[in-house]
């Protein structure tokens, strides 16, 4: 998850970015970024740590994500970090099933 605001917390050097990294989060292009990558970790049952799907999750329920940023573009605050640390533990303490790797243990297509 990016900035689905503008941020006057960019730094001057970088604000002529703020529009475009707005718009990629809106227009659904990260979106269908994360679909594709869920998709192929269905297709090869490779698992997947699903941080945009967390942050998605977060702003569906009131949460300020850009607020989270800590360059008010792209990059998690301290405290932000967390919620990619958790989701990834998730993975790797369910996804081992004593086959030769990790699989996937979804039981829908996203």
């Amino acid at each position: 998850m990016m900035c689905p605001r503008l941020s006057e917390e960019v730094a001057p050097e970088h604000r002529e970015l703020r529009a475009r990294f707005v718009g990629v989060q809106n227009n659904g292009v990260l979106a269908q970024f994360a679909d594709v990558i869920r998709s192929v970790s269905v297709s090869t049952s490779t698992a997947v740590a699903d941080v945009y799907e967390a942050w998605a999750n977060l702003s569906a329920n009131g949460v300020d994500t850009t607020a989270m940023l800590a360059n008010g573009l792209n990059h998690p605050s301290g405290d932000a970090h967390r919620i990619a640390a958790e989701v990834l533990m998730k993975v790797i303490e369910g996804a081992w099933d004593g086959r030769e790797g990790p699989v996937l243990r979804r039981t829908t297509e996203p």
